[in-house]
């Protein structure tokens, strides 16, 4: 097509916002043009914008007749533009050419064609992308794959308008309480997918620009995918979102991929028949621990105190880089809620295999030392073998132990050694809060997916969690020491930084054990041994739970290696390697424990609506903070609310408003001052 030179009288269409419009050109300067178009608006265009399809002329100059005539080839453009089949004139072009010329393309479907043929085409080729695309002044013929595509993409375009126009209302009707409109199951489908993708809160392009349109005119909430699939009720009452969040399978399903290489572990453990010995040593956990991973025993002879620590060998015959191992790093650590405990290992591992129970034989690093009555190490040795642990105990029989039998109690020599284990760590400035964890119960409704929530004083145990509680740092802290004068990279849990004076000791009231939290820099991973300043120790390096956390487990795999190979199975460099990815799975697996539990906390004050008692702790702010001893939570209130002065330590009894524990939000309705605090 030969483009012909723009005049004034020309009848020319131009395209503004996408959109063709027709107009007439009144004059011309240079290559500038004023142009009326059928709005009666007098626009000014470059002649390169006009479309190439220029006429009719218009001989007449006035306006009126003008626009008449513009109408005219307006309507006539429409009607021809409509009985137009552009993909029979695609497939008629496409076998033998790239690009065409809206005439000659025009006059392989009339056989006169005019102008207003050939521009009425020139606006359906442009409104028709699928088939071509205009590239002034020609069309270009897309091919039959081009073509394949954009036709999918034209349908998903329209699949996605017509999910976002049901799912808004949907989403809506539901908000509302109302019973929303029925949805085609694809549809459904779909809405769900975004639901738990924003649940989960994964970075996801296309989830979040859809998700935008779904909620567009919504009132913004972080939670609100999370009360929409309640509401809608594909997901539980008191669902655990932060699983979701941190990727974290609750349960043993998880393992069930795994199956063949577990059960070669199960096989090669259970094959062994050689010689197994018996020790004294004895567990002492929770009731309800299935996942037993250390045992002791303490006797003194003369002013010398032999220890023996016996340790769960979960690495035996494990498979590092396996898939399994890829897994069990991802879960990083065990996790134990009210509703129930799920295991970084395989349950058959967890609980069964590798778990110490009494007179069975399992595989163990054992670490034995000689300790004088100053809490110093005389002695230490540390080997792998297979042994039978004496008795599984608890903290409860321990304590009742000691409490009837004093120095006769078996316990009381291990009692005796962990006293002088914690004054001498806190001698070395260690910060020890002593603090009651209370028990939540949770009892299923009948007939109801709802439970009930209590919540209940724990069972006093001091004495036999110092036990522990001692035997544990002290086994952390040697095995530290004794790995470096060997060379045995291990990962150590460090907090090297200065701690005020008057933080150092045994914390109990509620006032100065969040001043001393307050004061207390995080720990942190390293391969560099550094000391670990709260705990009172020159280094740590956790390897007492590795049925439990991947720390320990990764630790007591360098002691397991060095002990039958003499060399250890990673690099410092390696271990180094797998800090950051550890350190971050580590960080949200510790949230699931810290919010989960608050949760359960937090709907236990909506339902009783009982009064409860706080101690002001502390300021942040405009806010007083309370802590309520009995529930072990932290709350907050304006200033205004309690108008005491030196309220610091003051006991109130607080009435809440409103709790919500999705949200983790508390508002407290009144605070009173209790008389005598």
């Amino acid at each position: 097509m030969e483009l012909k030179e723009v005049k004034p009288g020309d009848i020319v269409e131009y395209l503004q916002n996408n959109q063709i419009f027709i107009g007439c050109v009144l004059e011309k300067e240079k290559r500038q043009l004023k142009v009326i178009n059928l709005n009666q608006r007098l626009v000014k265009l470059s002649s390169s914008r006009v479309l190439p399809w220029i006429g009719p002329y218009i001989s007449t100059s006035g306006r009126e007749e003008i626009l008449k005539t513009l109408s005219e080839h307006e309507n006539k453009r429409k009607i021809l533009e409509d009985k137009i089949d552009v993909k029979e004139l695609w497939e008629t072009v496409s076998e033998e050419m790239e690009e065409v010329e809206v005439d000659f393309a025009a006059s392989l479907i009339w056989e006169k064609p005019d102008i207003d043929h050939i521009a009425a085409l020139g606006r359906k080729l442009f409104k028709s992308r699928i088939y071509f695309k205009f590239e002034p002044p020609l069309f270009k013929v897309y091919s039959p794959k081009e073509v394949e595509l954009r036709l999918k993409e034209e349908e998903a375009n329209r699949e996605r308008k017509r999910l976002i126009e049901e799912g808004h209302l949907f989403f809506q009707a539901i908000l509302q309480g109302e019973e929303p409109p029925p949805i085609k199951e694809e549809v459904a489908e779909k809405l769900k997918e975004v639901l738990f993708e924003k649940i989960k809160e994964r970075e996801n392009k296309n989830i979040e620009t859809l998700w935008k349109e779904l909620s567009s005119g919504f009132a913004p909430n972080p939670f609100l995918p999370l009360i929409l699939a309640k509401k809608w009720g594909i997901i539980p009452k008191h669902y655990n979102y932060l699983l979701d969040q941190a990727d974290y399978s609750w349960g043993d399903k998880w393992s069930h991929k795994y199956s063949d290489l577990i059960n070669k572990i199960v096989l090669k453990v259970k094959s062994y028949n050689g010689p197994v010995k018996k020790l004294s040593v004895i567990s002492v956990d929770n009731e309800t621990t299935k996942d037993i991973d250390d045992a002791f025993f303490v006797q003194k002879k003369d002013d010398l105190f032999e220890v023996t620590v016996a340790l769960a060998c979960p690495v035996l015959f494990w498979e590092f880089g396996s898939e399994l191992d890829d897994q069990v790093v991802h879960r990083s650590s065990s996790i134990y809620l009210p509703e129930g405990t799920t295991h970084m290992l395989p349950e058959v591992l967890a609980t069964d295999l590798f778990s110490l129970h009494a007179k069975v034989p399992k595989p163990s690093i054992l670490i034995k030392l000689l300790i004088n009555t100053a809490g110093e190490i005389i002695n230490g040795e540390v080997l792998f073998d297979w042994i039978e642990v004496k008795e599984n105990s608890t903290y409860l029989q321990v304590e009742n132990d000691l409490t009837e039998k004093g120095d006769k109690s078996s316990f009381y020599e291990a009692y005796e050694l962990a006293t002088i284990l914690r004054d001498k760590r806190i001698k070395k400035g260690a910060v020890i809060v002593e603090q009651k964890e209370p028990i939540i119960e949770l009892v299923q409704k009948e007939d109801d997916e709802d439970v009930d929530v209590f919540i209940k004083d724990a069972e006093e145990t001091p004495k036999a969690q110092l036990i522990v509680s001692e035997l544990m740092v002290l086994v952390n802290s040697f095995i530290a020491s004794w790995a470096q004068k060997r060379d045995i990279p291990l990962i150590y849990r460090t907090q090297d930084m200065n701690i005020p004076e008057d933080t150092k000791g045994i914390w109990k009231d509620p006032v100065d054990i969040y001043r001393v939290m307050k004061e207390m820099g995080p720990s942190i991973l390293e391969t560099n041994p550094k000391p670990h300043v709260s705990l009172g120790v020159d280094f740590y390096s956790p390897v007492s739970s590795p049925i439990r956390r991947y720390i320990d487990f990764l630790n007591i795999a360098q002691i397991f290696y060095f002990l039958c190979t003499s060399k250890p199975k990673f690099s410092s460099k390696e271990l180094e390697e797998k800090i950051p990815y550890l350190t971050s799975r580590l960080q949200l697996v510790s949230k699931i424990q810290k919010y989960r539990t608050r949760y359960w906390k937090l709907l236990y004050f909506k339902r009783s609506k009982e009064k409860l008692s706080g101690v002001v702790v502390g300021e942040e702010g405009e806010n007083l903070v309370f802590s309520l001893p009995k529930e072990q939570i932290l709350l907050k209130a304006p200033k205004k609310m309690f108008n005491v002065k030196d309220f610091l330590g003051k006991r109130v009894m607080l009435k809440l408003g409103y709790v919500d524990p999705l949200t983790n939000t508390v508002k407290i309705a009144f605070i009173k001052e209790e008389k005598n605090s």
